[in-house]
């Protein structure tokens, strides 16, 4: 069991299956059901020093995602268990406000579906360090970060 989010499964296959962009199955579809694709904006990892500083702290990762009308805010720490992660992470809307859903990072082992809390925070320990798809399903989007190396 992974802590934060529901039991790691074997296969992937349980997610929703994806509608590609332009096709007929998306045609009159509640305005919920629009897929977005976040983009990063930040990432402390690749922030160089400043000219003249000899030595800087560095902290722990943070990245900053963005689709249009949200903003996803991520933190990677240390896990409660050797050589695995923990993901922090909020998801707010436009005007700075949280939102309620679901997370689902995805591995190639398997995935982790945690919910998001009245601040819009989700937190979810025990995964493994590497490439991870995160899906972030809203009441009026999902917002997909296709390749997020944690």
């Amino acid at each position: 069991m992974i802590n934060g989010g529901m039991r790691m499964q074997e296969h992937a296959g349980a997610l929703p299956t994806r509608r590609e962009p332009g096709s007929d199955a998306g045609a009159g579809a509640p305005r919920r059901w629009r897929r977005l694709e976040g983009t990063l904006i930040y990432d402390s990892r690749e922030r160089s020093p400043l000219v003249g500083v000899r030595a800087v702290a560095i902290g722990l990762p943070r990245l900053m995602y963005r689709a249009p009308g949200f903003e996803i805010d991520l933190q990677i720490r240390p896990g409660g268990k050797a050589d695995r992660i923990r993901l922090l992470g909020q998801v707010l809307d436009k005007d700075f406000e949280p939102c309620a859903g679901w997370v689902v990072v995805e591995a190639t082992r398997g995935f982790v579906k945690t919910g998001l809390d009245d601040c819009g925070h989700f937190t979810i320990d025990g995964l493994s360090p590497g490439w991870h798809r995160i899906e972030v399903s809203l009441a009026h989007a999902t917002i997909d970060i296709p390749a997020v190396y944690l």
